[in-house]
This record gives structure tokens, C-alpha cells and sequence, in this order.
């Protein structure tokens, strides 16, 4: 896999860091969730402990609760819906010719509103009393031991009056007409009604001249299951309204569910949400992450009547309701009914939170950071490859032969240590080439020479005509030749030699002791010049292969002689400096130009004035050159006062 695509898998690795801060998020959304249900369940318990001295008493007898709320808006008899828009319909089984029925209470008397179907209104006709018609009967008193029937009719739309049987309270109402049927609104006293009631509707229809059908429907309960009354006492909703929480709804009901008061404190309220990009987008992003979390979740209860939360969230909203529901329970533990709460609020808990927001966004926002800046720096790193890469292949184009530039890097790391290791091989590639370039140019041009020697000799023999002349044109032919074989057999010994040298091994010698040595035995080599040996008083120990410093300083005293007047002399000595250790050889000859300094060790340079009679290669500073950079030394060439000095520089250790 390349360094990039492995790079690239390191950062998406880094996603984890993320999974781990989104599965933080779904924890911490969790626990914020169920503490929000864990304290609203408090709260519902508090209130409903408050509420149940005023909770009111279910009749003990069988039969249909009637839950009436009670509204401080007054209802007028009008026979119209306009003051019944806020109060729903009741719930339950009903004819199919009953279109809705409502009732409420202000605290003395029940108002109901019966709208019912029908095509052929039967009013009661003055002058025959016999006639069936339509009308309503209210039948009351079934605790009290007998059942009293007041009927409920009218000779045509308008008020309805009628005295309830055995009292003295009196029913009023108001019939009219609308375009499916009617509408009959009645007021009924409380009082009238405590021991259960129930109404029905006689429906008359004509059908022939003097034919009548008659239809006895249940509007409200019946005389097997008549309707009880209950609602809410003054007190109850006056401490209700007292205990609903600000932005909450407060829903009393019975033990059925049907309710009994409801109480709604600014639910609906407008919550302020920031909208600012970052928290925009943050909420979007916490709102995806706990996805997972149950939209609807609810406290397990452990039985039918315990306490319960649900928190409802819509998929279209960023606001959530919390309901709540607590039981309310006798002193006997029967159950009265019960407290339902019901609070709006973010449907992402942690966005309530400004700390827990700004932790949960800050650790998303570095998290961002990071994984940019690691896919940036993949990015960058993957470059600095490549264009190292495109730069060792172009500056290793043979077909330009090594012209290409390497350009290395300046960073301080391991590319740039890497790059500029490849800047320093290139050097030394294109220096190698060059040299080959050279040595191959140089040694056709010594090889020449001596070939038109011995190639002229030879024709020359042909048409010789003594044999004075033959001798003289074969001993110019073995000359050359000669030379030519001296050229091959020094290349072979320095090849040798380079080779011989990655062999060596360091071992710890006196330099003082070693050229002491080294000056007895090459004395006699140099004579009749003088051999002056100068060492310091303290012995100089490095690590070297003495050999190959023997075979060095060889070369440089074969040179020194080659540029010394016979009555001249030769300094051969040891110095040492804080960085380096030298070993030179010194000549009384004459100076070097400074312009030929450079080229002295390259292969076939020679500055020798011998007219040629002598084989010079030029390969024995070649051979220096090849064991200083063996033990890792320099090489100084220097004009001095007493003629030229060849040096070489060991690094001390």
C-alpha cells in the first residue's frame, strides 16, 4: 500500500474519534432525558399529593361518569355553537342521528348542547294535544330511590321551559333550527342531577297523513346505565391553576381518562432558539447523532397505576413536549384519577444546557480541526513524496546524463535528511560519471599516441631497407607497445587498489611512530635529495589502516621527488589541530597554479616537464584521493614558503 493511501487510512481512522464523541453524546442525551423525566415525575407526585384533599369522590353506584369541565365564560341559550367553539364534544357511543354533544358547568347548573339530525322536525301543535311530536324527556332521581320524567318540547324554534318533576327548579333551553336538523341548548340545575340523570330524544317522523313513527334514542346514559356527574370543584381548580408550572399544561382526569380540568400555562410558548450558524449546525448534527436514542421514551412502570414519562418528539420540530402522568390515590389506594404534565421543551436536551452544548461543540469542533489538519498533512506529506520521487527520476536520466538539478530539501525531518542524503548521492553520481566521461576521453587520448607509434613503426618496417633501419623501427613498435601495456597494468593495480580498500580495517597507530618509519626506509629512494622528518614532541594516535596510509604517502613522496632539484630536500611530518590530524609531505619545488589545484586528482593529470620519456599516468593522486575519503579525510594542496605541501587531514575522533 503507498504512503499516501496508508496516510489517508491513518486519518479515516481518526473517525473513531468522532463515532467515540457521538456515542458520549447518545449517553449523556440519554441520562439528560431520563433526569428530565425522573424530576417532571417529582413534580407531578408534588402536585398531585397537594391535589387530592379537593379531588372529587366518584358516585359509588354503577353507571357513566359525566366529566363536565367548568369555564368561567358564560354560555347564553341561543339555540347557536358560537359560545361552545373551546368545548369538545364528549366521547362515546351515540346514535348515528346525534351529530355532537357538549356539556359544562359554571357551578350551579349544567349547560348541554345536543345538535341532532333531522329531515322532518314534529313540533308540538296547540290544537291537537294528541298528536305526537318530537321531544327530549329528562329522567332524574334514580339514587333517590324512584325515577321523575320532565319532558322537553315546543310548538317551534325558540325557548324551552319546563318545570323538573318533583322539584321546584325549573329547565330552560332553546331549540333552532339549522340546515340538517337542530340544535337544543338546555340549562339544567346541579343540584337536580346528583343522583344520576339521563336524556333521550322521542323522534317523531311522519310517514303518511296520519301516520307516525316513533324513535326512542339515548342521547345521555339510559335507564340501565344512567349518567353520574362529576367535575372539578371551584377549590380543585383554583389550587390547580396555583400549582401549574410556568410554559407547562396542567390535565386532570378521572381513572378512565376522561378528563376532568385542564389548566394550560403558556404551553405553546415561543422557546428561543439561537441561530447562529455554528449552533444551527450543531443542533443538526446532535440531532442526527441521537437518532438512536428513543424518540418517544418511557420510564418502564411496574405496574398499571405508576408513575409514567413520555417524551414525545416530533420529526419535523426541534422542540419536544414531556408528558408526564402521576396517579392520584385514595387512602385506601384506589385509584382517583390522575396528573398529567406536559412540558415543552428542546428536542435535544443537550442544546438546554449552554455547558454541556459547549463541550459537546467544542470537542466536535477540534475534532473537525484535527482531522483536516491530519488529512492536510497526509496531503502535504503525500506531495513532498511525489515531488521527490519526480526529482530522483529526473535527475537519474541517463539519457541527459545526470544534467538534471536535484533541488534538496530544507526541512529539518526525515524527508528533508532523506532528500538532501539523495541530493549528496546524485552529487557524487554526476561527479562519478563525469569522471567516468573524463577517464574514458583521457585514456583514449594516452592510448592514442603510443598506438600511432607502434601503427607508423610497423608500416615503416615494411619498406625498410637495412637492417639497421628494422632494428631501429622495432625497437619505436615495442616502445609503444610497452607504454600501452604500462597504461592497462596501472589502471589494473589502481582498480585493485580501490577494491582493496573497502577490505581494510582500523586499527589504533601512533602517526608520529608510523612516519618515523615511513621516512628511514623511503630515504634512500630520494637521495641524492635530503628526507627531513618533522614530528612533534607528543605522540598523534588515530584510528587508521596503516597500510593503505603507507601506500598514500608512497604516492606523495614519489610526486615530491619528481618536482625536486637533486640537491634540494623533502619534508615529510606530523601536525595536529583542534579538528584534525595531518600527515604531509612537503617539496622545494615550484609552486602549483592555483587553476590546476582542483584537477590535480582527477585521473591522467600530469604536470611533469620530462619530455615524455618517462610514463606518468597521473593516477597516483587519484590513489590518495580514493584512501583519504576511505578514512574519511580531506585533502590540502597549499603553496608554502619553501615550495608546494600535500596533505592529508584525518578527523579527530
Amino acid at each position: 500500500m503507498k504512503l499516501r493511501r496508508q496516510l489517508i487510512l491513518i486519518a479515516c481512522v481518526m473517525l473513531l474519534l468522532p463515532w467515540a464523541v457521538i456515542q458520549f453524546a447518545k449517553q449523556i442525551e440519554q441520562s439528560l432525558r431520563e433526569s428530565q423525566q425522573q424530576n417532571h415525575i417529582q413534580l407531578a407526585g408534588f402536585i398531585a399529593s397537594l391535589l387530592r384533599p379537593e379531588w372529587p369522590t366518584p358516585a359509588s353506584i354503577g353507571g357513566r361518569i359525566l366529566n363536565v369541565r367548568q369555564y368561567d365564560t358564560p354560555i347564553y341559550l341561543d339555540g347557536y355553537q358560537d359560545d361552545w367553539a373551546e368545548i369538545p364534544a364528549l366521547s362515546g357511543p351515540k346514535p348515528d342521528s346525534i351529530r355532537a354533544v357538549k356539556a359544562a358547568t359554571d357551578g350551579q347548573d349544567l349547560y348541554l348542547l345536543v345538535a341532532a339530525n333531522d329531515a322532518s322536525i314534529q313540533y308540538r301543535q296547540p290544537s291537537a294535544r294528541s298528536q305526537p311530536a318530537d321531544h327530549f324527556e329528562l329522567i332524574t332521581g334514580y339514587l333517590a330511590g324512584g325515577k321523575a320524567v320532565t319532558m322537553l318540547e315546543t310548538e317551534g324554534p325558540g325557548q324551552i321551559k319546563a318545570r323538573l318533576a318533583g322539584s321546584w327548579s325549573s329547565v330552560h333551553g332553546m331549540w333552532q333550527e339549522d340546515g340538517p336538523g337542530f340544535i337544543l341548548e338546555l340549562r339544567i340545575p346541579l343540584a337536580s342531577l346528583q343522583d344520576g340523570f339521563s336524556l333521550r330524544w322521542i323522534d317523531i317522523d311522519k310517514s303518511a297523513a296520519w301516520v307516525f313513527n316513533r324513535n326512542t334514542l339515548d342521547v345521555l346514559g339510559s335507564d340501565a346505565e344512567p349518567m353520574l356527574l362529576n367535575f372539578a370543584p371551584p377549590a380543585l381548580i383554583h389550587k390547580a391553576q396555583e400549582l401549574t408550572p410556568e410554559y407547562t399544561r396542567l390535565r386532570l382526569t378521572d381513572a378512565q381518562g376522561a378528563t376532568l380540568l385542564e389548566y394550560d400555562n403558556d404551553l405553546m410558548r415561543y422557546i428561543g432558539m439561537q441561530d447562529d450558524v455554528w449552533r444551527m449546525a450543531m443542533r443538526r448534527l446532535l440531532r442526527w447523532a441521537v437518532d438512536g436514542v428513543s424518540q418517544a421514551s418511557e420510564s418502564q412502570p411496574h405496574a398499571a397505576d405508576a408513575p409514567r414519562s413520555t417524551w414525545d418528539a416530533s420529526a419535523t420540530s426541534e422542540l419536544a413536549n414531556l408528558i408526564t402522568r402521576y396517579p392520584v390515590k385514595s387512602e385506601t389506594g384506589k385509584l382517583l384519577g390522575w396528573v398529567q404534565l406536559e412540558q415543552r421543551t428542546p428536542q435535544i436536551a443537550a442544546v438546554a444546557n449552554d455547558a454541556l452544548f459547549a463541550a459537546v461543540g467544542g470537542s466536535v469542533a477540534l475534532l473537525i480541526v484535527i482531522m483536516l489538519i491530519l488529512f492536510g498533512y497526509a496531503s502535504w506529506l503525500s506531495w513532498r513524496i511525489t515531488h521527490l520521487s519526480k526529482g530522483i527520476v529526473s535527475a537519474l536520466d541517463t539519457e541527459t546524463k545526470f544534467s538534471g538539478r536535484f533541488q534538496a530539501s530544507r526541512m529539518p525531518d526525515e524527508l528533508g535528511d532523506l532528500s538532501r542524503s539523495f541530493s549528496e548521492m546524485l552529487t557524487q553520481l554526476r561527479s562519478y560519471s563525469e569522471y567516468m566521461e573524463s577517464f574514458a576521453s583521457k585514456l583514449t587520448h594516452e592510448c592514442r599516441t603510443p598506438l600511432a607509434i607502434v601503427s607508423s613503426s610497423l608500416q615503416l618496417l615494411e619498406s625498410a631497407d637495412n637492417e639497421q633501419e628494422k632494428q631501429e623501427y622495432l625497437g619505436r613498435a615495442r616502445a609503444g607497445a610497452e607504454r600501452i601495456s604500462a597504461l592497462l597494468t596501472a589502471m589494473r593495480q589502481a582498480s585493485r587498489l580501490e577494491a582493496t580498500i573497502q577490505s581494510q580495517s582500523l586499527e589504533t597507530f601512533d602517526l608520529s611512530e608510523l612516519i618515523s618509519e615511513l621516512q628511514q626506509s623511503y630515504r634512500p629512494l630520494v637521495e641524492p635529495r635530503r628526507l627531513e622528518l618533522e614530528l612533534p614532541e607528543a605522540p598523534i594516535v588515530a584510528d587508521i589502516s596503516a597500510e593503505l596510509i603507507a601506500q598514500a604517502v608512497d604516492k606523495l613522496l614519489e610526486n615530491a621527488r619528481d618536482f625536486t632539484a637533486p640537491d634540494g630536500a623533502i619534508y615529510i611530518g606530523v601536525e595536529e589541530t583542534k579538528q584534525e590530524r595531518w600527515i604531509y609531505v612537503e617539496n622545494e619545488g615550484a609552486p602549483i597554479p592555483e587553476d590546476i589545484k582542483e584537477k590535480l586528482f582527477t585521473p591522467f593529470m600530469s604536470v611533469r616537464q620530462d619530455g615524455g620519456q618517462e610514463l606518468h599516468l597521473g593516477l597516483g593522486l587519484v590513489i590518495v584521493k580514493l584512501i583519504a575519503e576511505f578514512h574519511q579525510a580531506r585533502i590540502k594542496v597549499e603553496n608554502t614558503a619553501r615550495g608546494v605541501r600535500f596533505a592529508i587531514g584525518l578527523p579527530r575522533s
